[in-house]
């Protein structure tokens, strides 16, 4: 999805509210589907494999590590850049009204 500057403020916006669901969307798989399976499948994994405990210790590790720098981007990058872009998109809506 790409912001056209051609077309009207209203439009873009629209574009950005529709990305913003879709990363919200992304969130909820991600944190409800995607890392529960992952973090059942590596269990399943090291208790077949029989791994001994500093292999269990790297895979919490690993695992938490992976769950921080998730929540670390859709925060800082994600929700960031799309406030960012409906604040100005809104102020340049505004300005296209006076």
């Amino acid at each position: 999805m790409k912001i056209d500057f051609s077309k009207s403020v209203k439009d873009n916006l629209y574009c950005v509210n529709k990305y913003n669901l879709m990363i919200k969307k992304e969130k909820i798989a991600n944190y409800f589907v995607l890392i529960p399976v992952v973090y059942l499948l590596c269990i399943l994994f090291y208790y077949e494999a029989n791994a001994n405990l500093s292999w269990w210790v790297f895979l919490v590790v690993a695992l938490t590590i992976g769950v921080i720098i998730t929540y670390w981007m859709y925060k800082k990058i994600y929700d960031a850049n799309i406030q960012s872009i409906k604040k100005s998109l809104e102020e340049l809506s505004e300005l296209e009204e006076e």
